[in-house]
């Protein structure tokens, strides 16, 4: 395991704690059908200031992109990465977007 993967490892973990590992482990359908399944994940998880945008071209060719980033907003397993082609800035925005929406109609 390399430090990439190291990292990912510790985020993934961090974010879901114990009780979340075995979901981690529990892939949806939808993973099989991905656009990324198989590639690396050095271009998925990239350190800040690197390009993105190799990744989102894949991202935006993807059968299942809605699923992914909708999973990923949800479920908020996924902390860090491209996901759904959305960055997690990206993704942190929209939540808060979502909920100002949320709140607005309330």
């Amino acid at each position: 395991m390399d430090d990439l993967e190291h990292d990912v490892w510790f985020s993934l973990m961090t974010v879901t704690g114990p009780a979340g590992w075995a979901e981690l482990f529990t892939r949806p359908a939808w993973h099989a059908r991905a656009a990324c399944r198989g590639a690396g994940p050095g271009q998925w998880f990239p350190e800040r200031g690197e390009d993105v945008r190799p990744a989102k071209a894949v991202c935006a060719g993807c059968s299942v992109r809605s699923q992914c980033a909708q999973d990923a907003q949800e479920v908020g397993r996924y902390a860090i990465g491209i996901w759904g082609g959305l960055s997690d800035r990206e993704r942190r925005k929209l939540r808060r977007r979502r909920a100002l929406e949320g709140e607005e109609a309330a």
